[in-house]
């Protein structure tokens, strides 16, 4: 703010919880006061909410974005999400909290005529009032009660400016003094109950509970305009952040949080820093029509250790910025410094947002450095060495970025303190992370790798690719991209102007750029259709994505050696079909990885193949020279470099041995090959095309083409397991000197092939071992399936007991009473029965047909109840509440009358003179919500919950189900108040037919037994049945009748209002994405019951799970619907189809 509140405060901070969509504002002197406040709000949500903060979206303020926020956040496993520069929709929520906080806090300093610095006041209030005042996003719901839980109080509100009386105590005030003063009226004290009240004369702050306000009276006056002073004015707005919680926790990768980028220029910028030094200001009465404005460099960042350092410096020690300014140049002052006779000011020094301010730093830098003794390359000014007996220093530059590698201790401790002398910097320790780049170093074993996979799943979440399937290659070798396939039309140019083709491609030409060299020609075909690019460009892009989701663990992989440069070279003839130029490729290794690539098109058309090569060939001695001059001033010792080429006539021109027609027409600047290699400074050789890494720099190749190239490459992926395995079980080095040889080159073919063949064979074989195991899976069940079947096709048993054992084979039994005229029988004992276990009073099953002893039961004696019964679901209160159920609201309020409100008031029913309902019938569609519904009534009413299906009182023994109906109630009663749930009850109690089969007749008499305990037990006994099926058109009417079964409720399907409202439930702990259109989803789940849709839910979360995401987007549910929706799935396959 440009006018400081009576606090002192310029900023102000805002959290808000995107939840319940409460806000909190905290008030800040300076920006780096940014992280202590948001430490004071995580203690505070953590000790009143007993939750955790697990995300924080901001955007890129260097308040936010610094290591020391960084540490924080990682510490307290907190994910920070950062909007993208310029995208301030991305963060919509905070800055539009911001913009609403302003506004109100505006319009009530006017309307109240108070002076500007109270502001901060204003905005307090502002915000406590909005706390409390109904959302729509909260279907009228305050933020407070969401956060809360309980509705606020709003009897205490008061008219923001009005005049207040505080009351002054007898002790604070001599006899005659007045009892009260007058102040102006501020805000509400949210630690106290008491009011905020500004006393007008000193602007003194007090909270104060006695007060009489005179709500009609607003003695605010405006203040004078503030003196102007010669000190510089930071008049930034303060940031915002929003607060998401998230479902579970991530890992955090150590990484600069502050890549350097050079910074923007804008000449009506006055952001500063609290570090940032405060220059005097000398004016000038000079005019000038268009001056430029003031800006602040920013703090610097120093990190350095180990074998690599990285530094980032911007800042200069002294108060006064850089280098000395080349020309006279004149600034407009910013505002609130100097007066109407002194707008501008003289530079004296050169500043941030000068055009000479870049040339001037880098002076600066270069003097500082070669003070140290460190040389400048001549071929590449960012790079300074020093190099003193065994001693080697090394720096490179990027803007204020710098690299340093050495391998002295105290070499590179003396350059940190020469460094520090000059610079105000921080130690961070070793550099792991340069331009977005990671770098992993692995000292033991003389590596270092760089990779960027973190850029490349950001770019595919940008991008909406998180989800996509992999492919093995970043182009289509069957298609080749035209201007034909451009846009015809007004209609298809705006469909693809919605597309983000060139922002993609600008990403991916830097992931080309720095360490994935197989995009690199794919990339370089993509970007020639930036104008205008049509479906068919597009495609190929994500088509990269889509290589680059496959392969994204891919990186470099650097190694101590002492190898000569090679450089492979190579061309595609007329690969351009619009102007049918060619593409010429190189690509440079060393160190057992590649250096330098580029893919790049010819400037002519090349007549043959021969000349493609050639000029190819050039463009690699190019790239070749540049290396070798670099080496040679590193004063580093090596071999000559070879260039590689498959194509003999390249070869032969450029020694200078042919000469043709044919070839006199070539410019003379594609000789410079011819050259280099005649002076002895590059030697050149030809090796087979199938050996050629440069390939995939010219042509879209096959994965097992790409695989070859990217091995001489040594880009370490899971694309290439199974080659790089072959290599290392035959201990052979990783970059392959075979193509150097003279008569290697025809082995090296065949072995590739090899290579390629046994890779091939090793992904037959994991898919065949994939497929017996699921076939042996498959064949288990159906072994499982015929065990099952088998025990039900056989006849039903009588239960007997035994009195005493006969002799071996035969055993006096007591049939029971219930199924069979009680009598003794002398039996057989099965050949399978062991005759040593069967004692008297044993429980044992009789063969209906044969008596035949077959089976010994468990005893009943050591039991209360059968236990069968006992292994049946129970639990004392279910923890399901109505809250839990959506869209059967009408469902709720029938099983309310007819279970809750005879278990909780009784009295009702025996005052009206009538009897309880002792049952309901709940019938619909599977996973309807019966069962749900159920344990909420158990719940509701505390009673205890006892759960049984219908088949598991289907037994084979005959009588045994119809005991254990009897026990089932028994066990409602000693658990009383109880509640019985009988889920499938058509298993049961279908309608009574004819039938000699012995199966129908326990089912039967199952069921007679159960209606016999209807009958038997009386309704107020606290024992309700609730019983559930999905096919009541097969029940028997004795068990509908009036007196058992006293209500029957239907659950239909759920229509899109109870889909919408299931959807709800289900999703309102999950962490998802702002925008997801729940509506839409409920709209697309047509015909799905309620189980289904808390599956889509599931899904949802399965999907984000799999791309390690911690939060739902609305691809996640629509992939989730069409899956939950399938009636086929994948596992669903017939047997026949497995066998094909």
């Amino acid at each position: 703010m440009q006018v400081a509140s009576v606090g002192g405060a310029r900023y102000f901070l805002s959290f808000i919880d995107d939840f319940s969509r409460k806000s909190f504002v905290y008030f800040l002197k300076h920006k780096n006061e940014a992280l202590p406040k948001f430490k004071d709000f995580i203690a505070m949500v953590e000790r009143q909410t007993s939750k955790r903060v697990k995300c924080l979206r901001t955007d890129n303020g260097r308040e936010y974005v610094n290591n020391m926020f960084a540490e924080f956040l990682m510490r307290k496993g907190i994910r920070h999400e950062r909007t993208i520069p310029e995208t301030p929709q991305q963060n919509g929520v905070a800055e539009r909290m911001n913009r609403t906080l302003v506004e109100k806090a505006r319009t009530m300093l006017i309307d109240a005529n108070l002076s500007p610095d109270l502001w901060a006041e204003a905005v307090g209030t502002a915000n406590y009032l909005r706390n409390r005042c109904p959302t729509k996003a909260l279907r009228k719901v305050t933020p407070e009660e969401a956060w809360s839980g309980r509705k606020p109080n709003l009897a205490h509100l008061k008219i923001f400016g009005c005049l207040a009386m505080v009351h002054v105590a007898s002790g604070q005030r001599k006899k005659w003094d007045p009892k009260s003063e007058e102040r102006i009226f501020v805000g509400y004290c949210e630690t106290s109950k008491g009011y905020r009240t500004v006393d007008r004369k000193t602007k003194k702050m007090y909270v104060t509970r006695d007060v009489k306000f005179l709500e009609s009276r607003f003695p605010g006056t405006q203040s004078s305009k503030e003196e102007s002073t010669n000190s510089l004015m930071n008049p930034d707005v303060g940031e915002e952040a929003v607060i998401v919680w998230a479902s579970q926790d991530t890992g955090s990768t150590e990484m600069d949080p502050n890549p350097s980028v050079p910074p923007k220029v804008d000449t009506d910028s006055n952001e500063s820093t609290e570090q940032s030094p405060q220059p005097s200001v000398k004016t000038s009465p000079e005019e000038l029509r268009r001056p430029p404005r003031n800006r602040f460099p920013n703090r610097n960042i120093f990190n350095a250790d180990f074998l690599l350092f990285q530094t980032q410096v911007r800042e200069q020690s002294d108060p006064i910025s850089y280098e000395e300014a080349l020309n006279q140049i004149y600034m407009e002052l910013p505002t609130g410094v100097g007066d109407e006779n002194n707008k501008y000011c003289r530079l004296r020094k050169s500043i941030y947002g000068l055009k000479q301010a870049s040339r001037a730093w880098y002076g600066m830098l270069d003097d500082t450095l070669r003070s140290f003794g460190l040389n400048r390359l001549k071929n590449e000014p960012c790079i300074y060495f020093l190099r003193k007996n065994e001693t080697f220093l090394a720096v490179g530059v990027y803007v204020d970025d710098l690299l340093i590698l050495s391998n002295n201790e105290s070499s590179k401790n003396e350059l940190k303190m020469a460094l520090c002398e000059r610079f105000r910097m921080e130690d961070l320790g070793r550099a792991h992370w340069c331009l977005g780049i990671r770098i992993v170093q692995d000292v033991e074993n003389g590596t270092l790798s760089i990779d960027q996979e973190q850029y490349i799943e950001e770019m595919l979440y940008r991008f909406r690719m998180s989800d996509c399937k992999g492919v093995k290659t970043p182009l289509d070798p069957n298609q080749i991209l035209s201007k034909a396939m451009m846009p015809r039309n007004d209609e298809e140019i705006k469909q693809m102007h919605a597309v983000q083709y060139r922002e993609a491609v600008g990403c991916l030409v830097y992931l080309s750029q720095s360490c994935r060299p197989d995009i690199c020609h794919a990339v370089g075909i993509v970007s020639r259709f930036s104008d205008n690019p049509g479906k068919a460009h597009w495609t190929a892009v994500k088509r990269i994505f889509r290589y680059l989701k496959y392969t994204k663990t891919a990186k470099l992989v650097y190694r101590r050696t002492e190898d000569a440069l090679t450089v492979y070279s190579d061309s595609d003839w007329g690969n351009d079909r619009d102007d049918r130029r060619s593409i010429s490729g190189c690509v440079v290794c060393h160190s057992g990885a590649a250096i330098a690539w580029t893919s790049k098109k010819q400037r002519t058309v090349a007549l043959s193949t021969t000349e493609a090569e050639y000029m190819a060939l050039s463009h690699a001695a190019h790239e070749t020279a540049w290396l070798r001059s670099l080496q040679s001033e590193l004063e580093k010792e090596s071999s000559k470099p070879t260039i590689l080429c498959d194509n003999s006539g390249a070869v032969s021109i450029s020694t200078g041995q042919s000469s043709s027609a044919r070839t006199r027409h070539i410019d003379i600047r594609h000789h410079f090959v011819k050259e280099k290699i005649q002076e002895g400074e590059i030697e050149k050789r030809q090796i087979p095309s199938a050996d050629n890494a440069a390939n995939m720099f010219t042509k879209a190749l096959t994965p097992s083409r790409l695989a070859v190239c990217m091995k001489y490459c040594i880009i370490n992926c899971l694309l290439l397991v199974e080659l790089l395995r072959s290599i290392m079980l035959r201990e052979e080095p990783m970059i392959i000197d075979d193509p150097l040889s003279t008569d290697g080159g025809f082995r090296v073919y065949l072995r590739k092939k090899f290579e390629d063949l046994e890779f091939e064979l090793s992904e037959k074989s994991r898919n065949l071992r994939r497929l017996t195991a699921q076939r042996n899976e498959l064949n288990a069940k159906v072994r499982m399936l015929k065990e099952e079947l088998s025990l039900l096709h056989e006849q039903g048993s009588y239960v007997g007991e035994v009195v005493r054992v006969m002799d071996k084979k035969k055993v006096l039994v007591k049939a029971s009473s219930n199924v069979h005229p009680e009598g003794k029988y002398v039996v057989d004992v099965d050949k399978n029965i062991d005759i040593g276990k069967i004692t008297p009073n044993s429980r044992v099953a009789l063969r209906a047909d044969s008596y035949v002893l077959h089976k010994i039961l468990p005893n009943k004696a050591r039991f209360s109840v059968d236990p069968l019964v006992s292994l049946m679901m129970v639990e004392k209160v279910p923890d399901s509440t109505y809250e839990m159920i959506g869209g059967l609201d009408k469902q709720i309020k029938e099983i309310k009358e007819v279970i809750e409100l005879p278990v909780k008031h009784p009295e009702l029913f025996e005052a009206l003179g009538i009897e309880q309902p002792k049952g309901v019938l709940l019938y619909g569609p599977p996973g309807t919500g019966k069962t749900l519904l159920a344990r909420a009534v158990a719940h509701h009413t505390e009673c205890t919950f006892i759960r049984v299906s219908g088949s598991e009182l289907v037994q084979k023994f005959i009588g045994e189900g119809a005991r254990m109906v009897r026990e089932l109630f028994v066990m409602a009663r000693e658990h009383a108040p109880s509640i019985i749930f009988m889920d499938e009850i058509d298993s049961i109690g279908s309608s009574r037919i004819d039938s000699n089969s012995g199966s129908d007749s326990e089912v039967q008499r199952t069921m007679l037994e159960l209606l016999n305990q209807l009958d038997g037990f009386e309704a107020t006994k606290n024992i309700k049945v609730i019983m559930a099926t999905n096919r009541i058109d097969i029940l028997d009417p004795a068990l509908l009748r009036p007196g058992r079964i006293d209500r029957k409720i239907e659950f239909p399907a759920p229509d899109e209002k109870a889909r919408l409202d299931i959807l709800r439930i289900h999703s309102r702990k999950m962490n998802m994405t702002r925008g997801i259109n729940l509506s839409k989803i409920a709209e697309s789940l047509v015909g799905a019951t309620g189980a289904e849709v808390k599956s889509a839910c599931t899904e949802a979360g399965m999907y984000a799970l799999r791309e390690r995401r911690i939060h739902v987007t609305q691809d996640d549910f629509e992939m989730a619907v069409t899956k939950v929706m399938k009636k086929d799935s994948e596992k669903n396959m017939s047997l026949k189809k497995l066998w094909k």
